[in-house]
Order: structure tokens, then sequence, then C-alpha cells
């Protein structure tokens, strides 16, 4: 386990020292907790992009990022056509169609 050193401003220490004592934890304890945190949350982002562009390979460029900054116009790609590879044949409205049918005779 390694060590860190850090410079906090006043206020974010004595804010950091609170939250810390308010969980009942040391410091040090609460700092590194917080950072092993963001690190699994930057994990699951990094996964997360992957998998879209596994799904969407055209939004992969160059080294792996993906290329569709705002997320509206990435939905709207998604509404048009599924990902590739994917075989479905249904569409949302046939999904509540079915249902419907199902549920009229049902009630009937």
């Amino acid at each position: 386990m390694g060590q860190v050193i850090l410079e906090l401003d006043d206020v974010t220490l004595r804010k950091a020292a609170e939250l810390a004592a308010r969980k009942g934890v040391p410091l040090a304890a609460f700092l590194a907790h917080q950072i092993d945190e963001l690190v699994a949350a930057n994990d699951r982002y990094e996964r997360a992009k992957a998998s879209v562009a596994s799904l969407f390979p055209e939004t992969a460029t160059g080294d792996g990022p993906l290329a569709v900054d705002d997320p509206q116009r990435f939905f709207d790609r998604f509404q048009q056509r599924p990902p590739s590879g994917s075989a479905r044949s249904w569409t949302r409205d046939d999904i509540y169609d079915r249902h419907s049918h199902r549920q009229a005779e049902s009630d009937g």
C-alpha cells in the first residue's frame, strides 16, 4: 500500500474531517475510501463505454473514445436502428400491441 501527501485548503480539510467524524472513521481512512470509490466509478464508466463501443462500432475512433459527445444524438441514432449484430425483428410498439391483445383476451 502506498502513501500520498495531499494539500487541501483549510475549508475543504475542515469539511472532510467533519464528514469523517460523522462516519466515525479517521480522516485518512475516509479519504482513502472516497478515492477507492472514485476509481471504481471510473472503472464502471470505462466498462460501460467499451460495451457501447462494441454495440456501436462506428462510435469508436482511433484509440477508442466514443465519438458521440452529445447523448441525445447518440440515443437518436440508437432509436433509428438496433445495435450492430442485433437480430431484433420486433419494435417497442409490437410488444405493447401483443400485451394489449393478451390483456383484451383475458378480460373477454
